[in-house]
């Protein structure tokens, strides 16, 4: 369990993402737990403004894990119940024309590199544009240089964006990933984590 703190938030990463926010009480008062049986309850009356996303929690999440697919973890106010929830789970990222160039000039030909994907991310319609997404977002950059980077090769966050998160997720330098083939559902969009590996360390 994780309690959210301004300083737990903002330390080592992009201003962006731990920018003020006017809910900056309510954000101190958070804490980023690991689903399991007893948040039942909390999650039946989650609602966000993307029905996919409070049915799959609702219906999917704890199977998921179970099946080792993902695992989520909740957002929890100790008055509020649950105000947002994010679900991870191992990816690849197969490199488009830019990235390998990019990696060719380091004389590195990889087609893919790993990953570590947001499968989900969602805030109770209720609390958004109170900082809550920007909250998760840091704590998964955070927990993912301090708990996997040591341990296992990681390289990009990756999420497949709904049309109408892009510009959200660019807002925090993640970037499009161009792909043959377009997507009407979803955008592939990938953050290299080396842009704050060494901020962080």
């Amino acid at each position: 369990m994780v309690k959210i703190t301004q300083s737990t938030i903002c330390q080592g990463f992009p201003t962006r993402i731990g920018s003020p926010s006017r809910a900056n009480n309510v954000l101190n008062e958070l804490i980023i737990k690991p689903l399991n049986e007893d948040d039942v309850g909390a999650i039946q009356v989650f609602e966000c403004d993307e029905k996919e996303l409070t049915d799959w929690l609702k219906t999917d999440a704890l199977r998921d894990q179970a099946l080792m697919i993902s695992r989520t973890f909740l957002v929890k106010h100790p008055k509020n119940g649950a105000l947002g929830y994010f679900s991870l789970l191992n990816d690849s990222i197969r490199l488009d024309p830019e990235l390998k160039g990019k990696w060719k000039r380091r004389e590195i030909e990889y087609s893919s590199l790993p990953a570590l994907k947001i499968g989900r991310l969602a805030t109770h319609k209720n609390h958004i544009k109170k900082g809550i997404g920007k909250a998760m977002l840091a704590n998964i950059l955070k927990e993912t240089l301090k708990n996997i980077t040591p341990r296992s090769g990681c390289r990009y966050i990756t999420v497949d964006s709904l049309p109408n998160a892009i510009g959200w997720y660019k807002k925090l330098d993640f970037e499009e990933l161009k792909t043959k083939t377009k997507r009407k559902l979803s955008v592939p969009m990938y953050f290299d984590l080396e842009r704050i590996a060494q901020v962080a360390s």
